[in-house]
């Protein structure tokens, strides 16, 4: 008998068995301790309960919250944005000092077939810093702009015009000097999609007007999406 128990006395045999008895003495220390560091499971081996062919899902339906979520970690097509409560309702904002102006134009927004840029950049004649509001899109159908109010006494425009679209960067509105401000709205009409985006926004030019050191933009507004 001890000749047969010694000829099948292998690692493995030895391991399943010392398996069982921690399962039946402890019922969870065995689980508990499987995997004890993140080294010990290999890439794309635990599935979430979207799986394909053989695999099957791992986590626990629900288990997943917050804190799992990196902030600003779940951007563009992981969002199905007809289950937000402001799913047709998009910000934006941006602030720059004097220092910072120049091109190229940062994009602020980009909503359903429309992107909205800002630009700082600084005339020379005379010395003062400027700020505008762009738009592009590749769609076809029309955008029209109009100022809504502004600083009479400053060299500031709102563009209140219609135009065909696409339109690569149209300049909606620019403010220009220290102290400058105008709020304008724009509508645009998505022939591709059948949908209408309303904004209203703000363009500031921070500062005195006799320093541009102390200048700075500010853009901000909100886009609303019907249809």
């Amino acid at each position: 008998m001890r000749e047969w128990i010694r000829s099948h006395l292998t690692y493995a045999n030895v391991m399943a068995t010392m398996a069982v008895f921690l399962v039946l003495g402890s019922g969870t220390a065995l689980a508990s301790y499987v995997i004890s560091s993140n080294s010990q499971v290999g890439p794309n081996t635990i599935s979430g309960h979207h799986v394909s062919g053989g695999a099957h899902p791992n986590l626990i339906a629900g288990s997943v919250g917050s804190k799992d979520v990196a902030d600003n970690g779940l951007t563009g097509g992981d969002i199905k944005e007809g289950t937000l409560t402001n799913g047709q309702v998009r910000d934006f904002s941006r602030s720059i000092a004097a220092a910072g102006a120049g091109p190229p134009p940062r994009d602020m927004l980009t909503f359903k077939g429309l992107t909205l840029s800002s630009l700082g950049f600084i005339g020379q004649n005379p010395l003062e810093l400027g700020c505008i509001l762009q738009a592009t899109t590749t769609d076809a159908g029309r955008i029209d702009s109009s100022l809504i109010d502004h600083e009479t006494n400053r060299n500031t425009e709102a563009f209140s015009n219609s135009d065909a679209t696409p339109v690569d960067h149209k300049q909606l509105a620019i403010a220009f000097g220290g102290g400058s401000r105008l709020v304008g709205q724009f509508v645009f009409h998505d022939k591709a999609t059948g949908r209408t985006l309303t904004g209203t926004y703000s363009v500031d030019v921070l500062g005195g007007s006799d320093d541009i050191n102390s200048q700075g933009c500010t853009w901000q507004g909100t886009v609303t999406a019907a249809g």
